[in-house]
């Protein structure tokens, strides 16, 4: 009857609870037609995505990138089942794109979504299944489509670690396309030599190059954000994986970013979290961008209310 408007977009309340079974009945038929594809059933959520940029007072948009399983082991009656990780790991993988306000990190809407299975990818992109490809290889495309969705911002698209991949940030960027990565400990140029991302941690960190940006809540913890940033040149070679499963150097131009650092600290001065970041948006804060980071768990929490807190995508039991 209700949705949270910060957390999901959908309808805020049916026209009448003597209608409620009417309105759901016409909602049934309207999802079980197979005439209506997926490019055609997220569209009115993307028009709430449009309507949410506009009310946003940020010149900018997230667009939050994140991949979620499906478990539905031991179910004899599904069939499309797909191998994920390994072997034994078979279920559904679901792909999100949802969309942020970069001002106050309110949830506004999905954007996109794919579905895995054994025939391929099911996505709001295409009106038939699409081949499976690797995860990074799914972000560019998504980035170009953003480009037709009609926000009135700049998006900026956010990934976790797995997107700390050199080929893909160089492709990313070459495109044209804006990106906040949570990045590993990789070496980069900085002051003329190449050093860790630790160790330059270390160095801004002697330097009181941390600033305190306010109180987060870390896994139920609070705890005090402070930001530190450098600007940094990625200019060594890129890696990537042959058809045959081998690794080869793949070289590329010098790419120039900010590396942000986020440490969230206890009021006893216990370390919580500690995100390395890397982006070339440069006409923000370094407060800002820990921001965005932080509030890239939105994805989380929505994957968590599709799945078991809010429309129970999984069942509680497997049968």
């Amino acid at each position: 009857m209700n949705v949270v408007q910060a957390v999901a977009a959908g309808i805020k309340a049916l026209p009448g609870v003597g209608k409620a079974f009417a309105a759901t009945q016409a909602a049934w038929r309207f999802f079980a037609n197979e005439r209506v594809t997926l490019p055609e059933l997220i569209e009115p959520l993307r028009e709430v995505g449009r309507q949410g940029c506009k009310e946003s007072s940020s010149a900018h948009v997230l667009a939050v990138h994140d991949w979620s399983k499906l478990d539905y082991d031991g179910h004899k009656s599904k069939t499309d089942l797909t191998q994920l990780s390994q072997e034994l790991d078979r279920g559904y993988e679901q792909m999100t794109v949802l969309l942020v306000d970069a001002d106050n990190g309110a949830t506004l809407v999905p954007m996109g979504m794919e579905l895995l299975s054994a025939a391929g990818r099911h996505t709001t992109e295409a009106e038939v299944v699409q081949p499976r490809i690797a995860h990074l290889d799914q972000v560019l495309p998504w980035m170009e489509a953003s480009r037709f969705w009609g926000l009135d911002k700049q998006c900026v698209h956010v990934i976790d670690r797995e997107a700390d991949s050199l080929k893909h940030l160089r492709a990313w960027h070459a495109a044209g396309h804006f990106f906040l990565v949570r990045a590993d400990d990789r070496r980069v140029r900085f002051r003329g030599r190449r050093q860790l991302l630790s160790q330059i941690v270390e160095i801004l960190n002697g330097e009181g190059a941390f600033q305190p940006t306010g109180q987060v809540s870390i896994r139920g913890r609070k705890g005090q954000q402070s930001v530190a940033e450098a600007e940094v040149v990625l200019d060594g070679p890129a890696w990537e994986r042959t058809p045959e499963g081998k690794k080869r150097r793949v070289p590329g131009p010098a790419l120039r970013l900010r590396f942000a650092i986020a440490q969230v600290r206890d009021a006893e001065g216990e370390l919580l979290a500690e995100w390395y970041l890397l982006t070339n948006v440069f006409d923000v804060s370094a407060v800002q961008i820990g921001l965005w980071y932080y509030w890239r768990w939105r994805i989380e929490s929505f994957h968590k209310l599709l799945k078991s807190a809010g429309i129970s995508l999984l069942p509680a039991t497997n049968n």
